[in-house]
């Protein structure tokens, strides 16, 4: 790709033969940079005045995976490269906000994790540099190597800290220079100073807080042997690099003093170099306490070991039994005490690797709690346990022994194991229930997208009175079963958890008013009124899911309106700030016939009616209400009513939000303005292919197809769409999924592999999950409308897929 030539470059005044010259030399250095910059080791693009892209080199699409012509522009490069909407806004702000703040030639660094074509992750320095024509030169560099290496490198320092800060024994570092450069927790507990005051001094001073003075200690004795300082430690040994002491010191613990055992230790790094040395440093007053109270308490152990209904046990430090009681000979099914003290205890684990990590794991702490491990009983049944350990220890740190107990919870595991395949089985039985309702659905509208196409067709044409009051109460009835059937799909993906609430900014005002306008209509054909009031106090903009609130409302709403003959119906909205966010709380209120005290509490049950008189009169499946409430509580918030008969009703409901600046969202377009857009007839002439294999909705399809001023050829499956492409070429393909010998989605993906820049293809299912959607466009299909098809669906769809 050249890098082009402006408008500047071709400009000629009165001595066009130096600007002649000129514009060549100045297209020679265009060729020059071009030549090197199509060899450069990290990207380049060039961006004219007016944001659009002119030129990128190989390694910019090495890089990034786009072509040029992908991103010709920069509205098209962000939204790409950065798919989240807040962190693009931040990125193009931080765009614009450099642009404006630099100078001409001045260079504009910033760094961005950018997600590539194949949708990894990358982290990109960028550098921008405002050129003298208004254009801009941004030089892109991977660093994400870069700086994995240096996160890594720190967080291993960090982490190395960090577990030096958590061991449980007081532990301090020193460097080469003898300057200390870690004190952990346990050492500021132990000495009562802190980490702060003590990192990076040096002249013996890690030995003030324990002698009062500067002089060596342990750790400075490692290889340096000192006698007079030796003498004053209870015991002392080396062991290789290291050495081992105990001493009592009274300073520690505020004047308390303690017996402790140290332990220190030379650092060297990979190349053998020594880089300083460590100390760690054990109080073990209590352990020598425990050694008394152990030799004290022997026959309070004694009469434990003989009531407890646990296995109870002591074993040496190699797992040999020294003692136990008649519990454990149970719990193994031994019958003869010597022949069950030969057992070694490490030979009941049922995996010799659960032995070795339990056993690594107490004489790290000193002790397990609740260890799970499967034992084997001397028939060779396998149970499963919990076994409580204590190391103890003698005065030089050495486990002397074991004791704990064991519980058999194998009951315990068997029961839970039941309980889990049991909710397994209920887990299929609501996927099974969900599939049906899927499959109930699509057959339910097939047959109904004629019924309603039809009747919406037969509607056009000139009625008796009579005529049309039939039509009109076919067509009423569809789309009344239409809504049952949504709202039981609706409800049994609440249960199954795939309800997914979505993030965006969405305008109160906005969502509101377009619920409104869903019952407009109706409450017009009543004589109602319809009013809403939104507190000053509450954002007008929120982040949430726009969609779901929507049909929340537009439950309530129509509610209202069903359920009132006169007055009106009023949305109230109101605010309460909870730390970063807000509680919203609408209320819907109505002049109906409100509702009994007593039936008040099955509302919000499914397939519930006040009565069965309301039911006759009104209709309805009774779930709106309860995937209004399910909503809501995924929503963070809950709902109520209050309501009393012929009084009316108020149903409130509550949900959590951020609120967020109303520029981040687009205004509504007002629904007249919407209303009276483009005519229903064709604006341009489509060829058009329909794949269905109904017969029915093949005749509704072209009748519809036909009052927008279209033609169309007719596939009965997949195969014959092939084969119609074959003989021509299509504009547009109405493409039904479900289909005989080829299904419409083998279909779009045979047409996508052949022609990827062939017809546009428009999903025509009776299938109406999100899921399905999905399935379509990862199929290869470009839109989805929804069986039964509304003509101003089609319609919409056919302007579009241009």
């Amino acid at each position: 790709m050249e890098i082009p030539v402006t408008a500047d470059d071709k400009k000629h005044g009165p001595a066009d033969g130096d600007r002649e010259a000129a514009r060549r030399a100045l297209q020679r250095e265009r060729q020059r940079f071009q030549s090197l910059s199509e060899h450069a080791p990290i990207g380049l693009l060039l961006i004219d005045r007016d944001g659009n892209f002119c030129y990128a080199n190989p390694k910019f699409k090495e890089l990034f995976g786009y072509d040029l012509s992908e991103i010709s522009t920069g509205r098209e490069w962000f939204r790409k490269a950065f798919p989240n909407p807040e962190y693009r806004h931040q990125v193009i702000s931080a765009w614009v906000n450099d642009l404006l703040d630099s100078r001409l030639g001045e260079k504009r660094p910033r760094t961005f994790r950018v997600t590539a074509r194949d949708g990894r992750e990358k982290t990109i320095k960028f550098v921008a540099v405002q050129l003298e024509d208004g254009e801009n030169l941004l030089s892109c560099e991977d660093i994400t190597e870069i700086e994995r290496a240096n996160d890594a490198l720190k967080a291993a320092n960090d982490q190395l800290l960090g577990i030096i800060d958590f061991l449980p024994d007081a532990t301090f570092v020193i460097d080469d220079q003898n300057k200390v450069i870690a004190w952990n927790r346990a050492m500021e507990e132990m000495t009562g100073i802190s980490k702060k005051d003590i990192i990076g001094k040096g002249g013996y001073a890690y030995s003030i807080p324990f002698y009062g003075e500067s002089r060596p200690i342990l750790i400075d004795l490692i290889d340096n042997c000192d006698a007079d300082v030796e003498s004053k430690y209870i015991h002392i040994e080396r062991t290789g690099r290291g050495i081992c002491a105990e001493a009592h010191v009274p300073s520690l613990f505020g004047g308390q003093g303690a017996y402790v055992w140290g332990t220190a230790s030379l650092l060297y790094d990979r190349e053998g170099r020594f880089v300083g040395s460590i100390e760690s440093i054990r109080d073990i007053s209590k352990q020598k306490l425990v050694e008394k109270a152990l030799r004290e308490s022997e026959e309070r152990y004694r009469l434990f070991f003989k009531t407890s209904r646990d296995c109870v046990f002591i074993t040496s430090s190699a797992g040999k039994l020294v003692d136990f009681n008649d519990a454990a000979m149970e719990l193994f099914g031994y019958d003869d005490r010597e022949e069950f003290s030969r057992v070694n205890v490490y030979d009941l684990y049922d995996d010799p690797a659960d032995r070795i990590k339990h056993i690594q794991f107490v004489n790290r702490y000193g002790f397990s709690k609740d260890y799970p491990a499967n034992l084997r009983r001397r028939d060779g049944r396998i149970i499963n346990a919990l076994i409580n350990t204590v190391a103890v220890r003698d005065k030089t740190g050495e486990v002397v022994c074991y004791q704990g107990t064991i519980r058999d919870i194998t009951e315990r595991k068997r029961s839970e194991e039941e309980l889990r395949h049991a909710k397994e089985v209920a887990e299929a039985a609501t996927r099974a229930k969900s599939e049906f309702l899927a499959n109930m659905s699509h057959e339910i509208r097939t047959p109904m997208n004629a019924v309603i196409g039809m009747t919406g067709l037969l509607l056009e044409e000139g009625l008796s009175p009579a005529q049309k009051d039939y039509v009109e109460t076919i067509r009423f009835c569809g789309e009344a079963l239409l809504s049952t059937i949504s709202d039981i799909l609706d409800i049994s993906k609440i249960e199954e958890g795939k309800i997914e609430l979505e993030c965006q900014p969405l305008n109160l005002r906005d969502c509101i008013e377009a619920s409104m306008d869903l019952v407009t209509a109706k409450a017009l054909e009543k004589g109602l009124s319809l009013v809403y009031f939104i507190d000053k106090n509450t954002p007008e903009v929120i982040m949430g899911d726009p969609t779901r609130l929507r049909q929340i409302l537009i439950n309530l709403l129509s509610n209202a309106v069903k359920f009132t003959d006169q007055g009106q119906v009023a949305v109230s909205v109101f605010s309460q700030p909870l730390g970063h966010s807000h509680e919203i709380r609408f209320a819907v209120k109505d002049s109906g016939i409100g509702i009994p005290r007593d039936k008040l509490g099955s509302l919000f049950q499914s397939f519930s009616q006040v009565d069965a008189s309301i039911t006759r009169k009104y209709g309805g499946s009774g779930l709106g209400l309860v995937i209004s409430k399910r909503l809501v509580e995924l929503m963070g918030g809950k709902i109520w009513v209050e309501s009393e008969r012929c009084k009316g009703s108020t149903f409130h409901f509550t949900i959590l939000a951020e609120g967020q600046s109303q520029e981040s969202t687009p205004a509504r377009k007002p629904q007249l303005q919407e209303a009276v857009e483009g005519p229903l007839i064709a604006e341009r002439d489509l060829r058009i292919l329909l794949a269905e294999d109904n017969l029915v909705n093949q005749k509704v399809m072209l009748r519809m197809l036909n009052k927008l001023g279209y033609g169309a050829d007719i596939a009965s499956n997949g195969l014959e769409v092939l084969k119609a492409l074959d003989r021509q070429d299509y504009d547009v393909i109405l493409m039904d999924v479900q289909m005989p010998e080829m299904d419409g989605l083998e279909a779009a993906r045979t047409i996508r592999r052949r022609m990827p820049d062939g017809p546009k293809i428009i999903a025509v299912t009776a299938h109406a999950l999100k899921e399905d959607r999905d399935m379509c466009l990862q199929a290869g299909m470009d839109d989805y409308i929804s069986k039964p098809i509304r003509i101003e669906e089609l319609r919409s769809a056919l302007e579009s897929s241009g």
